[in-house]
């Protein structure tokens, strides 16, 4: 597959990152993963406004190329020489330049864009799922942003599995509901909506906002809150959104839950 570095397209296997690279020394980057079909890139405009918020948090100039009309540019001539056909997921990765340590003697921004075949975004359910005991999130400068240290996640990711579970729930440091592993987590009670706030850590997902957007038109109020595992465990639906799809989880520990169909009226990832 080809891939966008720096302003020009190459094969991936002729991208050499150098040893300086500050994303692989010291996760000094972030990253965004966007669906497209064709020439309609997803919620381009969000997903790039979101990552120049976080570079000018880490003090990185962001550079030309996370222009709208450039980087649509970029991802359609990516879609056009890779020949690919159906829906395809896009991997911007942005970092700062080389130098220096802990302490950074740069700020220039480089900038990498991969793509890749993917399925159709899924509904699916998912019967097995429980809280991390492992991993805490904790509120930061740039906890809602996705950065290129993922430490948490993976190893989030690995009591997952060792626990054989479908997925698992990351609570803040004082046991606040925070997100799921790749995923933004919702619950429904006695017909009022509620999500995380951004206090406990989780990220800010693009699907988070386009389903606040979605559901004020509709009258939908959602309440942003701090809430124990006991408030998510009384909830009559939970459901999870990213840029993959809906994830409907009917059961956490053996408490079982209803499958709340209006959402996937509400959110189409495509």
């Amino acid at each position: 597959m080809k891939a966008f570095y720096q302003g020009n397209i190459l094969e991936e296997n002729q991208i050499n990152l150098l040893q300086e690279n500050r994303s692989f020394l010291y996760g000094d980057g972030l990253f965004e993963t966007i669906t497209a079909s064709g020439q309609q890139v997803k919620y381009l405009s969000y997903h790039l406004q979101r990552i120049r918020e976080g570079l000018k948090i880490l003090s990185i100039k962001a550079s030309d190329f996370l222009e709208h009309e450039k980087m649509h540019q970029i991802i359609n001539q990516l879609h056009v020489e890779n020949k690919i056909e159906n829906i395809y997921r896009i991997k911007l990765i942005c970092w700062r330049s080389p130098g220096g340590t802990y302490s950074p003697t740069g700020s220039e921004c480089e900038t990498l864009v991969t793509v890749k075949n993917i399925d159709q975004p899924k509904i699916k359910t998912s019967k097995n799922v429980s809280f991390s005991e492992s991993i805490k999130n904790t509120s930061s400068i740039f906890s809602k942003f996705k950065t290129t240290n993922a430490l948490k996640y993976v190893l989030a990711g690995i009591e997952k599995n060792r626990k054989g579970l479908d997925d698992i729930i990351i609570t803040d440091e004082k046991g606040n509901i925070s997100e799921c592993l790749i995923s933004n987590i919702f619950w429904i009670k006695n017909d009022q909506w509620f999500t995380p706030s951004l206090e406990t850590g989780c990220i800010e997902g693009t699907s988070r906002r386009v389903i606040f957007e979605e559901t004020s038109e509709r009258g939908i109020n959602i309440l942003e809150v701090k809430a124990t595992k006991e408030d998510l465990l009384s909830a009559d639906s939970i459901f999870s959104t990213n840029s993959s799809g809906i994830q409907h989880i009917l059961s956490i520990d053996n408490c079982s839950f209803n499958t709340y169909k209006l959402i996937e009226d509400i959110y189409q990832p495509f």
